[in-house]
């Protein structure tokens, strides 16, 4: 899994579950494995019925509220971080989905205060400094936070996540210290040898580049990140292909207007699509300039409602779709929901 090989990683993990199925740290290590390789609607099934038998075990609790968190249910994130928190006040790893989903619903200062408490036990402090920076810097407050991704990489010099993060912000000279840096942390740590990390140094030290105007190193960056993710990922076109002739048999002229306003009338959702790399996140930055409007970003949140409600009711999706959006943005404002697919 670390390397990026899911589909072997799969067929171990379940494995092990036949050998020893009552074993928690087992089906959670399945459930991670399986949220890679199929999606975390896969795992949150395992989880699920893991703490209906184990309600017992923190971790499986905790792993329950990652699922969720990969699954942008942020409001049952919270729920069940807090339930979990009244029994294990002292869980790092419950903290740590406190503060994701609080401040993925944009309560900044709890969201601050939970990875706090998680740094006062002296769970993954570089982690939760990186996480703070990354509200600090949603929130617009650059100089907080360099200050706390600063500290993460004093912490955990080999912490990719603080270096991508870094890449964002710092101004990059030529023969910019931190350059040599990250280069050498990516020929020499060993925390750098797994597919995830070393793929974000990668992207991390492009952006670095192309901010010093080296553009042929940061090519060779971006061009090694993409190549490493391109092999960890599981993709068939014909798949595309399938679902793109599905779709224009489906949403024919005819079906659109037979549609037309069965749905939810609220004006509250903006949505942004196009091809990738198109100009949708400059269009979503130009709508959410405006003072009535908040830039929610990429949401996946229509699949969601789709899962939950079906797809014989437009009137009932559009609803349900409103309600997962009221938790995650100000309700006072337009809303900009920006996915290109």
């Amino acid at each position: 899994h670390r390397l990026g090989r899911n589909d072997e990683a799969l067929a171990h993990a379940r494995r092990a579950v036949a050998l020893d199925p009552n074993a928690t740290t087992v089906q959670i290590t399945a459930a991670l494995v399986e949220g890679a390789a199929l999606g975390f609607a896969a795992a949150l099934e395992r989880l699920e019925a893991l703490v209906a038998r184990d309600p017992a075990s923190a971790a499986a609790v905790a792993a329950r509220a990652y699922a969720l968190l990969r699954l942008e249910r942020f409001d049952e994130v919270v729920a069940a971080a807090q339930r979990g928190l009244e029994r294990w006040p002292e869980s790092g790893p419950l903290l740590e989905a406190l503060g994701c989903g609080l401040r993925s619903t944009l309560r900044f200062d709890e969201a601050f205060a939970a990875f706090d408490r998680a740094i006062a036990i002296g769970h993954d402090p570089a982690g939760m400094l990186v996480l703070t920076a990354s509200g600090l810097l949603e929130r617009g407050d650059f100089e907080a936070a360099r200050i706390a991704l600063d500290r993460a990489l004093e912490l955990a010099p080999d912490n990719a996540t603080a270096w991508i993060a870094l890449a964002e912000i710092h101004a990059f000279r030529p023969g910019d210290p931190l350059l040599a840096r990250m280069e050498a942390l990516l020929e020499n740590a060993p925390a750098l040898r797994a597919v995830e990390p070393r793929t974000m140094l990668h992207f991390a030290l492009g952006k670095a580049y192309r901010r010093a105007g080296d553009h042929a190193a940061a090519f060779r960056h971006f061009a090694a990140g993409n190549a490493l993710k391109r092999a960890a990922m599981t993709y068939d076109v014909a798949v595309d292909e399938r679902l793109a002739r599905e779709s224009i048999a489906s949403f024919t002229p005819e079906r659109m207007r037979r549609l037309e306003g069965t749905g939810d009338a609220s004006r509250t959702p903006i949505f942004v699509l196009g091809m990738p790399r198109s100009g949708t996140s400059l269009v979503e930055q130009i709508l959410a300039s405006h003072p009535d409007v908040y830039g929610a970003g990429e949401l996946t949140l229509f699949d969601r409602t789709i899962d939950e409600v079906g797809r014989d009711d437009p009137a009932a999706l559009g609803a349900r779709y409103l309600e997962l959006l009221d938790a995650i943005a100000p309700q006072d404002k337009r809303v900009v929901d920006k996915l290109p697919s």
